[in-house]
């Protein structure tokens, strides 16, 4: 190509490739001079034809025209201005871009419409800063309307939109088209004529309807918005605003066409084809990579490739699921390298026009979910402009998956830093998310935003705190905010400045515990961030737990069971060989059975209902056996699959296959004779089930038992309303405007929302024929009843719960972005009352942060917006209701993240053995048509006319893995503060619900203004005596009205109204049935007064004629005595503390639970109803539901079979199989330790008693040869009397006033027995000089005097040897065999002392014959002594030597004592800075009395004792002991 002298490039004499054949190229012959008079370049000109003839314009001209006048350097900042300009004017279709020209700065030469180069041309007048730049648009607009002058005198007249132009060039009707407005519009504009005098040629007329020139007009319109803002006055309201826009649009248009009339008249053009592309199409090919052709090795030619080819592989890649330079190589032959070149041209394309549409944009929605692909945890995001309308892909994120974080990673304070260096930190993964959003948001707006400018300024971060008390807000005249501060100091906030400048930012997710933890975070921190929750994971979440919540996780169970089944044709590892095996098994068993087979006849019945088919005579069970190949599709077809990637995949399967259940069981029955029938519940049966493996058809015939298609059917029945409106939304809710509709919608009719009456038509006489066929076959009746009955009012719970979102928040005023007036004072409404709570002095509990929880601050800027300006909707107010609109006005959920990240796998699967690069992730999501097939605008988009016009001047070395790693943007350290310890309320779906129950709350109480009848704020925590199923009545009703509770939220109930059924009686005691109201509509109840309740006990019931019912089982009973007796292990201590406060009781968080149950229930009945609730809350918890230990091992059978993406859908079923798993691991444990202590005990039991047999033989015959020796002794003193010595003996006190004859030393026998628990002998007995004189112990506990001081001392019997190697418990029992002649024993040990004179005789040795006699077991032990204090043997009190303290220990547990202060296990009590006396006397208080709390169940084995008064001869006994104690010994304290 060669240039011409005007810096255009030539036309090439090659045809072009837009070109119709045989028509002649487009040229233009001079004559532009016309328009661009002043200009230095002309412009060359093109045209159109189609529905009407557009010029377009060469903007390279104007590109030099403004570098010359107005000294412009940059050429791409012009060209975005146009392209943004056409962008959110909708007039893409009027700017085109064609191939490179010879001008600076690589400027393209861009051709656009005569329409949009005069919007542009006005929008520089109104905005520019450069005074040379504004003068250079007024000359060019100046110039258009003399020609549009000259036109009306040629003809006669002239219409430009609505104003109508005379032949003497003045619009004769601009007065009129302002009257018609309103009269004060013709003021205000006269007002603003009369200032702009230096702009204008000519004053304002005085009459009405006088004319006014075109030319003052056109500058008038142009000019008004800028001379107002230099005039520092405020803007022009709605009415104005508007009239201004659209009057300057329609003279805009009129002036395009004028000159299009004017050049075309003038210039000789040639017609062009019906293609409007303007590009050269034949420039030179893209050049790939070279490489050797042919035979010549050295020899290198190139292969080019036509941009037009390169589209297309781009595209067939895309379609294929190839990668770009695979499909380049095998296709064209051409490289890697091209190929990554061309990749990233593309991605630096649709990066650069991301940036163009979101720079400068202030309210922001992001849509974002994360998946893994490539081995990553990607984030995909969806950045969405809720004022342009228009949506586009932010760059991906690879968030790093490790849980702890290196040194400098973040940018954190120090505290944090070391939170992280010890790995202390919390919510890292939030942070890291945190990071990643702001990263991209920095992207998208190319660093003019990210997550830290969503922050209120610290000098507007008052006007949006919460009000306190002595706080006062006033709204100035001009429309500012001033708050009055309790210290007497004020504050004033430029509202309008802010609601105009601040920007916002609006996040869609699943609720994920992470993000919904970084957001709740930021909102609490007052960012302008608003979240928003999916409704699809919600309706997928509320499902889930409603089969979670049914008995023993039944439900869940049968679905994991069915969908194995269901999907048992694509198995094994979708190889599809069960499958053919189910086919040949269908095709043997038609050709070998006949219908007398009893398999047959066994089940034939059941299929014939399934297949609505009579099986009366023998020719009805023929056609159904004949007709098995027609209606078992799945067994002849592969049909639908449960899927975990596709929403409601089971219950779209199920709709097509649950007839097929008792068929297929039919014919597995006979195919598998062997196999067990699946109706067995037997542990052994599932224990070798799961041992052995087997999976494919064996596994499926244990699927398909009877109680499973009971409980699958009662999913199918009750999903099918959920099903129905995911379907719906799915199909008509696709993009923002339709999603603005729906909120409109829900906004007034959420409570009587099409899911929610469907429903509870199935709990209500209309629903009987959907459960009928289930009824028919149910193994019991009432059980199928109260399974299907609770799983729907689970549903209906948590799906009304879901729903109220549309009660509270954004949401709830939607309407008010339509200018409704009912939205307006709804809002006006709440906003006051939520400022009039938080200035009050009364206490509200939580209320206030439960409200504050929706209400975030974007919503509160909104408020304050509007109350400045007098909750009237005006131009002034137009910001505050757009940042509304930026709210309610996006993407109606997130299920588009989720179809992107489908695409991703489907590409992974496609390539299983290559890694995908975070530029084949970025390229799939530019390029799927997820936006464009939900008709969203998606403004990025490459195109193939884009690709062809950017293609050259786009730079190849894009780096899409730079702007995809979110570590090198580094957060401020405040956002380091949510790895600490969470101080804020959490963003999770118990307190969204509690939300909107206090928003309900709230408005009720004031609505019914029971403030004046002296009911506290706090009283609306009495709805948490509302549990879900109850039936309730208020007992003042004169209507009679009964609702069903469907569940408290603490503030607000939400119930179900009820309708009675009273002709029936089916039961004696049953006169009353209950059925849901499907005419009605869920509600708000506000239970504040409970004492004016009644609850209905009733059950779910199955009858015939009326289907589904409740019955009534007693007789009505108040709502508090109800709760409190029968719902007492329900009730948490924090529900029993807010409960208290409901009812007005003073510090009850200071009371203990029992406490508290005893106050509560003493108001509501007398002490037996006290102690029957004490008594009930005394018992076990209930345990949670878990899987039956039979069913435990059929689920790992079915696990094991199951592919790891099936198994996802029933995490749920697996946590809590896992959670029974260690309970059951340690009952057995449990049970194998019992057997071996059971063992040991009988074994010691069997040695004790031998023990204690040969103990009272050994006792009796030591016993007979006492009393031989007795005999022997006294003839050998009548012999020897003259030997005996009157006045030997010593003198023993308290020991009955006996005198012993003789003392000497105890042997070492005899200390032997003082240690083991005979009496202390003093310090007489410890001398090992003295001589030793036998002293014998009778019955009787006196002193037997010995024979004779010479006497050898008697030697310890035989036995007692043998018995010294016993246990002292065993020597206790032979030491307490009944004497004779009992007496009591001495309650202390006597001190003997022993004479001078006899103290020095020489001890002797014992002598073999020797023995002591045995007298009764004295306690002298520690031990032993403390037995006699101790209430029963659960209890044991002793002495801790070393720490000088008494201690008391409870050797079993029980639940009683958990009251203060018997909760803990001991009770001690130290003696070194009291006397020991205190010290035991408070033991011994603490354990009698904690004793008395369980005296049913541990009788006491001895008389009972008073606390605190401990027998004196246990004083005496203790005394030397406490004496004899060693010095305590001091602990040093652990660092």
């Amino acid at each position: 190509m060669e240039d011409n002298d005007l810096g255009n490039p030539q036309l090439a004499e090659e045809p072009l490739v837009w070109r119709h054949p045989q028509e002649p190229i487009l040229t233009v012959e001079g004559s532009t001079h016309l328009v661009f008079l002043q200009g230095k370049y002309p412009s060359k000109v093109a045209y159109r034809e189609g529905q009407g003839t557009i010029l377009f314009w060469d903007l390279g001209y104007l590109w030099d025209v403004f570098r010359e006048e107005a000294e412009e350097r940059q050429s791409s900042k012009f060209l975005n201005d146009f392209k943004r300009l056409a962008m959110c004017d909708e007039l893409e279709n009027e700017l085109h871009i064609r191939g490179k020209v010879d001008r600076p700065n690589a400027l393209s030469a861009n051709c656009a419409a005569t329409g949009l180069v005069l919007t542009y041309l006005s929008r520089v007048a109104d905005v520019t800063l450069t005074t040379s730049k504004m003068q250079l648009a007024l000359g060019y607009l100046r110039f258009v309307v003399g020609l549009a002058v000259d036109l009306s005198w040629e003809n006669r007249g002239l219409d430009l939109g609505d104003m109508l132009v005379d032949s003497a060039g003045m619009v004769t009707n601009f007065q009129q088209l302002l009257r018609q407005k309103h009269l004060a519009v013709v003021d205000a504009w006269r007002q603003q004529w009369e200032s702009m005098r230096e702009q204008l040629s000519t004053s304002w007329p005085e009459g009405n309807d006088q004319p006014l020139p075109l030319l003052d007009v056109a500058m008038f319109l142009t000019l008004a918005k800028r001379i107002r803002r230099s005039q520092g006055k405020q803007r022009w309201k709605k009415i104005s605003g508007d009239l201004v826009e659209s009057l300057l649009k329609q003279l805009l248009k009129g002036l395009a066409d004028v000159l299009h009339i004017k050049i075309l008249s003038n210039l000789q053009l040639y017609r062009a084809g019906p293609d409007v592309q303007l590009e050269e199409a034949d420039e030179q090919a893209i050049v790939g990579e070279s490489g050797a052709i042919g035979n010549s090795p050295g020899k290198k030619v190139t292969k080019r490739l036509h941009p037009n080819e390169v589209w297309d592989l781009v595209c067939q890649a895309q379609d294929e699921h190839l990668s770009l330079h695979r499909l380049a190589k095998v296709k064209r032959g051409g490289s890697a390298g091209s190929a990554c070149a061309w990749q990233n041209k593309l991605l630096s394309m649709y990066f650069a026009r991301t940036q163009l549409l979101f720079k400068f944009s202030r309210h922001l929605t992001l849509i974002t979910d994360g998946s893994t692909h490539g081995g990553r945890n990607t984030i995909v995001t969806v950045a969405f402009d809720p004022l342009l309308n228009t949506a586009g892909f932010a760059p991906c994120q690879a968030l790093s998956a490790a849980k702890c974080v290196g040194p400098g990673e973040f940018d954190v304070e120090d505290d944090v830093e070391r939170l992280l260096a010890r790995r202390e930190a919390d919510r890292v993964s939030s942070y890291r998310l945190l990071q990643s959003l702001s990263y991209q948001i920095y992207l998208i707006t190319a660093g003019n935003l990210d997550l830290e400018c969503f922050q209120v300024p610290v000098t507007f971060s008052k006007a949006l705190q919460r009000m306190k008390p002595g706080w006062r807000r006033v709204v100035l005249n001009n429309g500012n905010l001033r708050i009055l501060f309790s210290d007497g100091s004020s504050e004033i906030f430029d509202v309008n400045m802010a609601v105009n400048t601040l920007p916002s930012l609006t996040v869609m997710q699943d609720q994920g515990s992470v993000g919904a933890a970084g957001f709740a975070f930021l909102q609490d921190q007052g960012f302008m961030i608003h979240t928003e929750f999916d409704k699809f994971h919600r309706l997928q979440r509320d499902m889930r737990l409603s089969q979670e919540r049914s008995a023993q996780a039944c439900l869940m169970q049968a679905q994991a069971a069915s969908q194995y089944w269901l999907g048992v044709n694509y198995k094994p590892y979708g190889s599809g060989a069960f499958f053919v095996e189910k086919t040949e098994a269908l095709q043997t068993f038609l050709r070998s059975v006949c219908v007398d087979d009893p398999v047959v006849q066994e089940y034939i019945d059941r299929v014939g209902a399934d297949f609505q088919m009579p099986t009366v005579t023998f020719e009805d069970q023929k056609a159904v056996l004949d007709s098995l190949w027609q209606n078992l599709v799945s067994w002849r077809l592969k049909s639908e699959a449960p899927k975990s990637s596709r929403w409601f995949s089971w219950l779209s399967a199920a709709h097509l296959q649950m007839r097929e259940w008792w068929a297929s069981r039919m014919v597995l029955r006979w195919y598998l004779p062997e196999a067990e029938d699946p109706d067995r519940e037997d542990a052994k049966k599932f224990q070798e089930l799961k041992k052995s493996g087997v999976g494919g058809l064996h596994l499926g015939f244990q699927c398909l038992s009877e109680r499973y298609w009971e409980n699958c059917m009662i999913l199918l029945v009750a999903g099918r309303p959920l099903w129905s409106y995911y379907s719906e939304q799915v199909e008509e809710i696709q993009n923002a405007e339709d999603g603005f509709k729906y909120a409109l919608h829900m906004e007034a009719n959420w409570q009587a929302c099409a899911q929610l009456v469907e429903l509870a038509a199935l709990v209500s006489t209309a629903g009987k024929d959907e459960w009928k066929p289930v009824a028919r076959w149910a193994i019991d009746e009432q059980d199928f009843s109260s399974k299907a009955w609770t799983y729907v009012v689970d549903l209906l719970e948590h799906r009304a719960g879901s729903l109220a979102k549309h009660s509270s928040g954004c949401a709830a005023y939607a309407s008010l972005v339509e200018g409704s007036a009912a939205g307006l004072c709804k809002f006006k409404t709440d906003f006051c009352l939520l400022l009039s709570l938080e200035g009050s002095t009364a206490d509200s509990g939580s209320l206030l942060e439960d409200l504050h929880l929706v209400f975030s601050a974007p919503l509160r800027l909104v408020a304050t917006a509007l109350e400045v300006h007098g909750w009237e909707l005006s131009a002034r107010t137009v910001p505050a209701v757009q940042m509304l609109r930026s709210m309610v006005f996006s993407v109606p959920d997130s299920k588009l993240i989720e179809d992107v990240h489908q695409r991703l796998r489907n590409a992974q699967k496609a390539r299983p053995n290559d890694r995908m690069t975070p530029a084949c992730v970025q390229q799939i999501c530019n390029h799927c048509n997820v936006l464009d097939s939900r008709k969203i605008r998606h403004g990025p988009v490459i195109t193939r006319k884009v690709f062809l016009e950017n293609l050259r001047k786009t730079n190849r070395h894009f780096q899409p893995r730079k702007h995809g790693r979110p570590r090198n943007h580094k957060l401020h350290a405040k956002f380091g503060h949510i790895m600490k310890n969470r101080t804020w309320p959490a963003l999770t779906e118990p307190a969204l619900v509690r939300s909107s129950a206090a928003w309900s709350w709230l408005r009720y109480y004031s609505a019914e203004k029971l403030q004046d009848s002296m009911i506290r704020i706090k009283a609306g925590q009495l709805n948490l005596l509302c549990f879900t199923g109850l039936v309730i009545n208020r007992v003042d009703d004169a209507a009679g009205r009964y609702y069903l509770i469907l569940n408290q939220h603490q503030w607000s109930t939400l119930v179900w109204p009820l309708k009675v059924i009273d002709n029936i009686d089916v039961h004696p005691r049953w006169t009353w049935r209950y059925c849901f109201n499907p005419d009605l509509q869920v509600q708000w109840l506000c239970v504040f007064d409970p004492e004016y309740y009644e609850v209905q006990p009733t059950k779910a019931w199955w009858c015939d004629e009326q289907g589904l019912v409740l019955v009534q089982t007693g007789d009505p009973q108040p709502l508090v005595k109800y709760v409190l007796l029968e719902k007492t292990k329900e009730l948490t201590n924090k529900s029993l503390q807010l409960i208290a406060e409901g009812m007005g009781i003073e510090k009850p968080q200071k009371m203990t639970r029992t406490s508290l149950l005893q106050i509560l229930a003493g108001q509501q009945g007398n002490s037996f109803y006290v102690d029957s609730v004490l008594e009930r809350d005394s018992k076990d918890k209930p345990q949670k539901q878990k899987i039956p230990d039979e069913f435990a091992d059929f689920v790992d059978a079915l696990f094991g079979q199951m592919d790891s993406d099936e198994r996802v859908d029933f995490l749920g079923l697996q946590k809590t199989k896992d959670e029974d798993s260690p309970v059951q691991k340690r009952k057995q444990w449990n049970k194998w330790l019992k057997e071996k202590l059971a063992e040991k005990q009988a074994k010691k039991a069997k040695r004790q008693a031998k023990a204690k047999a040969k103990g009272k033989a050994k006792a009796k015959s030591a016993r007979k040869r006492k009393r031989d020796d007795e005999d022997d002794s006294a003839h050998r003193h009548d012999d020897d009397a003259d030997l005996a010595r009157p006045d030997a003996g010593v003198s023993v006190s308290d020991c009955g006033g006996q005198e012993p004859e003789q003392l000497g030393s105890a042997s070492p026998q005899q200390k032997d027995s003082t240690a083991d628990g005979g009496f202390d002998f003093g310090p007489a007995a410890s001398e090992s000089n003295h001589e030793l004189v036998s002293v014998g112990i009778d019955a009787v506990g006196g002193l037997e005097p010995s024979s004779s001081a010479s006497a050898a001392p008697a030697s310890p019997p035989q036995h007692f040897a043998e018995h010294e190697q016993e246990s002292v418990d065993e020597r206790m029992e032979i030491a307490h065999e009944p004497q004779e002649q009992p007496v009591q024993a001495p309650a202390a040990a006597p001190d003997l002392q022993v004479e001078p004179e006899h103290a020095a005789a020489p001890e002797e040795p014992p002598q073999p014959g020797a023995h002591r006699h045995v007298g009764p077991k004295v306690h002298s032990t520690p031990a032993e002594i403390m037995k006699l204090i101790e209430p029963c043997d659960k209890f044991r009190i002793f002495i801790d030597k070393n720490a000088h303290r008494f201690k008391v220990e409870t050797r079993v547990s029980d639940d009683r004592f958990n009251v203060a202060p018997y909760k803990g296990k001991t009770f001690n009590r130290s003696f070194l800075n009291c006397s020991w006396r205190s010290a035991l006397k408070l033991v011994h208080q603490h354990a009698w009395l904690k004793w008395a709390l369980v005296r049913d169940t541990w009788p006491c084995d001895k008389d009972e004792q008073d606390p605190g008064v401990v027998p004196e001869n246990v004083y005496q006994a203790l005394a030397p002991i406490i004496a004899e104690m060693p010095q305590a010994v001091k602990y040093p304290r652990s660092s």
